[in-house]
């Protein structure tokens, strides 16, 4: 069974009605067993900063739905008693490498906070030893090249849906 990371803009798209039913087939393929799908802890950060009341907490309500896999632990970001770990030098050294990657050094939440938790989404597949992790961001698929060299396997979902078929 593949093990499957679905970053947050993919969980927004489905929600949104924006994704022509791409988060409803990864979710039917999971309550299937034919995969595991799950989104970083990080996601919960993502949507955390939406101005909108209510549609943060209908998005907030599906993201706890989903099983997380545990994003790195950061100050200023993760919250005590959440799912956020802290790193083993292999997550750090990996962390680094995606830190430098994205340009996001020092890695400062104030300012490219965005970024770096992509970085996070992305350290968090790692450190859980995902298969596949499911973006429709640009900025993450233009470094698929790069990305895999880590070890981190990034595609588009409906690529990823039409290699199930």
């Amino acid at each position: 069974m593949q093990r499957v990371t679905i970053d947050t803009n993919v969980v927004l798209a489905g929600l949104d009605g924006a994704d022509n039913s791409i988060l409803a087939r990864l979710r039917h393929l999971h309550s299937v067993g034919a995969i595991h799908l799950a989104v970083s802890s990080r996601a919960v950060q993502d949507k955390a900063s939406d101005p909108d009341r209510e549609r943060r907490q209908h998005d907030l309500a599906a993201f706890e739905e989903l099983p997380r896999v545990p994003a790195p632990f950061r100050f200023n970001e993760s919250v005590w008693g959440g799912h956020d770990v802290w790193s083993s030098v292999d997550d750090v050294r990996v962390g680094r490498a995606l830190e430098e990657m994205f340009g996001v050094v020092p890695p400062d939440i104030g300012r490219r906070k965005n970024t770096l938790r992509d970085v996070d989404h992305l350290q968090s597949h790692w450190m859980a030893r995902r298969d596949v992790f499911l973006t429709n961001d640009g900025g993450i698929l233009k470094r698929a090249t790069q990305l895999e060299k880590l070890g981190i396997k990034v595609m588009r979902p409906e690529d990823f849906l039409k290699a199930q078929q």
